[in-house]
């Protein structure tokens, strides 16, 4: 079972296990995850999990939702991945799956990614993951958001994350030039 694990802040060391549904997070009691963080706000972030893919979603926090610090945008949510640091004023929890989580969900999308034809269209967007893959930094969302719309078949999807990848692939410096 995921869980979060406070890793800074007045909770430190506290941990809270993510069931299937929902939970948010934030200074109410009624919270699932009551932290006491002035900078929190009353419900701050929701976490869910609907059975395969975990997420988290700013609540339009005051403050703002930072997940491996990036700030979250516009409300939508975003998929977390083993390791996620999600940051909550100045409250840290850390998203953790058990390895057979891990394994469960690395062989279900090995098995939708063999069960699915490839078109040039989507060779072209798994290779932007596989090259993203390579870039340090590069949070897993990006790479779960791409294999996403090449699986569910969105061909215009995949196309523009495809692009977006590409850009910061080649926008970024390569090894020992700076």
């Amino acid at each position: 079972m995921a869980r979060l694990t406070v890793e800074s802040g007045e909770e430190k060391g506290r941990e809270f296990k993510i069931a299937v549904g929902e939970m948010t997070i934030g200074r109410l009691k009624t919270n699932a995850v009551a932290i006491q963080d002035p900078m929190s706000s009353r419900e701050h972030t929701r976490v869910a999990f609907d059975g395969n893919v975990h997420s988290v979603q700013d609540l339009g926090s005051r403050n703002g939702t930072y997940v491996n610090t990036h700030q979250m945008k516009g409300g939508d949510p975003r998929p977390l991945a083993h390791g996620d640091k999600i940051q909550i004023g100045r409250t840290v929890l850390i998203f953790l799956e058990d390895p057979e989580d891990v394994e469960r969900r690395k062989k279900a999308e090995a098995a939708a990614a063999a069960a699915a034809p490839v078109s040039p269209s989507h060779a072209h967007a798994l290779q932007a993951v596989h090259e993203a893959a390579a870039l340090p930094g590069l949070p897993a969302a990006v790479h779960y958001l791409i294999l996403a719309a090449v699986f569910a078949g969105s061909l215009m999807a995949s196309k523009i994350l495809f692009d977006a990848v590409l850009a910061t692939v080649q926008s970024r410096p390569a090894a020992g030039r700076r």
